[in-house]
């Protein structure tokens, strides 16, 4: 595909342009063989990583397609502690029958593993709400399925609108570093309301819970009702970790 020429215009008032894009699609090309290059064979599962690449072949060329099974392979190696793992394609394009025959290189990497591990984002809920979360620690092996497993614990508490990770390359080659990004939410509820029941009569009440209360992870819930002929007092605590548990 190819883009030939791009021309503008300017429009009659002046105040803008018209451009315009003359293409050339060029001919169908297909996957041709997908053959892998792994230089990891023994830490890798390289049945897995074959059946990815096969499941290509034959079809049309669609480099998204192509990316996901890259991504998929990283995610593999990921599992295992090579959290940089380096994996390029190269294409052979083979104008005779219309094919592309690719090589997935995957090049000798060491073993990763995870040097600090910081958050971002939490200007009121305390570190350590977040970091218990967490499927690993500092100076452990790094897994991409512990990362994130770790990110969905975080998500699952509710204290946040958007939760995310990175990996940034730490000064010793086989060390990373872990950034935590996270925005926090509204985390309060203040509720008023108000009935008629047969055994008390008219009532009515006021509730306010805050699931987040000072940051650490609390549930508090207090709720006052009022009726004709009795008056209820509600009060809830909840501590998730009893002392760290």
């Amino acid at each position: 595909f190819k883009v030939i020429s791009a021309i503008a215009e300017l429009t009659k008032d002046k105040t803008g342009f018209f451009i315009t894009y003359s293409v050339d699609e060029g001919d169908k090309y297909k996957f041709g063989t997908v053959k892998i290059d792994n230089k990891n064979y023994k830490d890798m599962d390289n049945e897995k990583i074959e059946k990815l690449s096969k499941s290509l072949e034959g079809k049309n060329y669609n480099i998204n397609k192509l990316d996901e099974v890259i991504k998929e392979i990283r995610e593999i190696g990921g599992n295992l502690g090579f959290a940089f793992l380096d994996v390029r394609p190269n294409l052979n394009k083979k104008k005779e029958n219309k094919e592309i025959d690719i090589t997935i290189m995957i090049n000798k990497s060491r073993k990763t593993y995870v040097n600090r591990i910081e958050i971002q984002g939490n200007q009121r809920t305390k570190d350590k709400v977040i970091r218990r979360e967490m499927k690993f620690n500092e100076g452990d092996s790094f897994s991409n399925s512990k990362l994130k497993r770790s990110e969905q614990r975080i998500r699952n508490l509710g204290f946040f609108e958007t939760v995310g990770s990175e990996n940034l390359q730490a000064k010793k080659n086989d060390r990373t570093n872990i950034l935590f990004k996270v925005k926090e939410k509204q985390t309060g509820q203040f509720s008023v309301g108000g009935g008629f029941s047969s055994t008390n009569g008219a009532m009515a009440n006021v509730g306010i819970q805050e699931k987040n209360f000072l940051g650490k992870g609390q549930d508090v819930q207090l709720k006052f009702t009022v009726a004709e002929r009795a008056t209820q007092l509600d009060f809830g605590f909840t501590e998730p970790y009893f002392k760290g548990k």
